[in-house]
């Protein structure tokens, strides 16, 4: 199910509300919170989460993505490197929960940057532009869900 903050989907396009229809069951975890500026990766995450049934909430910047994090339980945080107020660190240093993962996703993804993100607890890098199989794998082990098939891949 696919929750979208209401300043991020005006620029959206198309409107995830059709999506809204699946049973109770997809509400359940595991869930993701995607922050980024970028429709493009609302558009592709949103895709992805629903194919999987997986709850995703939208943010388009920090300010707006901390507010959700003290409202809800994200197992997982997938952010742009770089946001409108701020960078992906701050996000890292207010987890709301220990065994909460954090992927970083960016143009710029590098070794130095890769690096940066697995020696300060993140979980993952993801460079842009996004592999659809390379993005299931690396969220479908940070939720701890069921390892992607050679069928997916196609």
């Amino acid at each position: 199910m696919i929750v979208p903050n209401p300043t991020f989907t005006h620029a959206l396009p198309h409107s995830p509300a059709s999506s809204q229809s699946h049973s109770s069951e997809a509400l359940t975890q595991p869930g993701a919170l995607l922050v980024s500026p970028d429709p493009a990766d609302y558009s592709f995450m949103a895709s992805m989460f629903d194919q999987q049934q997986w709850s995703l909430q939208l943010s388009r910047d920090l300010s707006d993505a901390f507010d959700l994090l003290t409202k809800s339980a994200f197992s997982l945080v997938v952010t742009e490197r770089d946001l409108p107020d701020g960078r992906w660190t701050q996000l890292l240093e207010r987890r709301t929960a220990v065994d909460q993962r954090l992927v970083v996703i960016s143009r710029h993804a590098d070794e130095r940057l890769w690096a940066e993100v697995l020696d300060l607890g993140g979980y993952d890098l993801l460079a842009k532009p996004l592999c659809e199989f390379e993005v299931l794998t690396v969220l479908r082990q940070a939720l701890g869900v069921a390892h992607t098939t050679v069928a997916e891949r196609h």
